[in-house]
């Protein structure tokens, strides 16, 4: 009796950690997209304090790109890199982008190299280029077009990659005559 008791005690509490954490996502989402920004960010908070990435990527790039608030760097980097722990490859990305650029924390080409191979060993495609990219230039890591190649083939190849993603690939393909690695 008492483990019934206390597997229905999990039962619901984890049903309403989750549904609350879906409810306050959607209601973000919904004010978001009526362009009630201060109601998705109180929203979003709710469920990203609760674990859910998507909220935390999502309150990251309001604050990235000051919708709905001024622009905070420093906001913006706490949020992916919650949702970046939480394994979101988007936000990892974004991570390694504000490493590599130094806003909202320290330039740190090493955390952005961390931060871009994570997304990239999850396929995300502008991560892939990134860290091609990376090497090219040898922020982060010694100079070595071997591993551009392999990277930036990564992401030639991704299904996912935008137009824009393969223009950069193909530019620095030419640029650095990768074919000769």
């Amino acid at each position: 009796m008492k483990r019934s008791v206390l597997i229905l005690t999990i039962y619901f509490g984890l049903t309403n950690f989750f549904g609350q954490t879906l409810a306050d996502f959607k209601d973000g989402a919904i004010a978001y997209y009526k362009e009630d920004y201060a109601t998705a960010i109180e929203e979003f908070k709710l469920a990203g304090e609760l674990g859910d990435s998507e909220a935390q990527f999502e309150l990251g790039l309001m604050y990235y790109w000051g919708t709905g608030t001024p622009i905070d760097y420093r906001k913006a980097f706490k949020w992916f890199e919650k949702a970046a722990e939480n394994g979101n490859r988007q936000a990892q990305f974004n991570v390694g982008i504000i490493f590599e650029y130094g806003q909202g924390t320290l330039k740190d080409y090493k955390q952005a190299i961390s931060w871009f191979r994570r997304s990239a060993e999850q396929n995300f495609p502008s991560a892939q280029l990134s860290l091609g990219t990376m090497y090219i230039d040898g922020h982060g890591v010694d100079k070595n077009l071997s591993k551009a190649k392999e990277w930036l083939l990564k992401a030639y190849e991704n299904p996912e990659s935008s137009s824009k993603t393969i223009e950069n690939v193909e530019h620095n393909w030419n640029t650095f005559e990768l074919w000769d690695h």
